[in-house]
């Protein structure tokens, strides 16, 4: 099979250092588990990648280390968070299948809260997010992107590891009352159904109520800080909670009902 073999990581410093070490391990189990990059030759080439910085990339269609896969091991096991690295790994290595495999992991393993399980991940996959934000944040990803950071927030206390608030302020621009005709169907059994259970202070875990992207977008919906459409939007799951269940803002906290 036709590769192409190239020194990725410049300098690549305390190769075989405990963090490093750890970090492997996570990037490892993650792709096992989620990527579909199981075979010992991937194993072998992600090895090489992480410990050496050589990347052995096999030709597209493969099973291997190919462009659709590339980019994103790059990404995770690159020495440093960098978005200008993170960037020409996508355009250096990348094809038009690195984004779905991005998007197919944004919308399982991601969104139900599986990166709280490879903390080391975390602020790699942000940095991920925030390139791939033209791809991420439009139109057609909007009620995904909001789905996923609404349910983490009420059935696992959190919001980072759904990636949405890295993306938030392209979700809000790219918002409109159209798209959420279009995707009406999406919106009630997602977005809409679990922010009400969190404007209904009905959150699973009671530490979404303190945490603090979601008390920033709290800030921001009582202050009626969004965007004209958004906010008409996040209205309208508020007005449909009784009144006496409805969470409450004191311009610092979120109070809940006593009801």
């Amino acid at each position: 099979m036709s590769e192409i073999i190239c020194q990725v990581y410049k300098g690549l410093e305390d190769a075989q250092s405990a963090e490093r070490r750890e970090l492997y391990n996570q990037v490892y189990e993650f792709c096992k588990r989620f990527v579909g990059r199981s075979s010992k030759d991937f194993d072998s080439r992600l090895k090489t990648l992480h410990f050496t910085g050589e990347l052995a990339l096999q030709k597209e269609g493969g099973e291997g280390m190919t462009p659709a896969f590339a980019p994103l091991v790059l990404c995770l096991c690159a020495p440093r968070v960098n978005e200008e690295e993170f960037k020409g790994y996508f355009d250096r290595f990348g094809s038009r299948h690195t984004i779905e495999t991005i998007t197919d992991l944004m919308d399982f393993p991601i969104k139900v809260g599986k990166l709280q399980e490879y903390p080391l991940l975390l602020d790699r996959w942000n940095m991920i997010a925030y390139v791939q934000r033209i791809y991420l944040a439009a139109e057609d990803q909007v009620q995904r992107r909001l789905k996923g950071v609404f349910w983490l927030l009420a059935y696992e206390g959190k919001s980072a590891e759904s990636l949405t608030p890295v993306l938030f302020a392209d979700i809000e621009k790219n918002f409109n009352a159209a798209l959420l005709e279009r995707y009406a169907e999406q919106f009630d059994d997602g977005a809409s159904k679990f922010l009400f259970t969190l404007f209904r202070g009905a959150a699973e875990e009671l530490s979404a109520y303190e945490d603090p992207w979601f008390i920033e977008f709290c800030r921001r919906f009582f202050g009626c800080d969004f965007a004209p459409e958004l906010q008409a939007y996040f209205g309208s799951v508020y007005e449909s909670v009784g009144e006496a269940e409805r969470i409450t803002f004191d311009g610092k906290r979120i109070l809940l009902s006593a009801a």
